[in-house]
């Protein structure tokens, strides 16, 4: 078993720039004893792809480039949620949610 160091595409920019720890398929046995016998047990590990850093060229995060991968986020979620934030910034919204709306000038 060889643990292996590749750089792999970016889901967003397509170019080669994550850094990536991949560790391949295996099989083990598990030996299981009881009353004088013992039974003997194969189960096989699947490959493993495990990010080490965000993309080079386009700045995303890890966690970003994660979650992609992994399909719990698609590409498009994150681009209309970035579109979302801009337009929400360009209309004048900071970020801050206040619960309360009620400002009290000069007592």
């Amino acid at each position: 078993m060889t643990i292996e160091f590749r750089k792999i595409p970016c889901p967003f920019c397509n170019v080669p720039a994550v850094d990536s720890q991949i560790f391949p398929k295996e099989i083990r046995y598990k030996i299981s004893r009881a009353a004088g016998r013992s039974i003997t047990t194969t189960y096989a590990i699947p490959e493993k792809t495990e990010i080490l850093s965000g993309c080079l060229s386009c700045g995303k995060s890890k966690t970003e480039i994660k979650d992609v991968l992994k399909g719990n986020k698609s590409i498009l979620d994150v681009k209309k949620r970035k579109k979302r934030l801009e337009d929400l910034k360009a209309l004048g919204f900071s970020g801050v949610i206040t619960k309360n709306k009620q400002v009290i000038i000069g007592e």
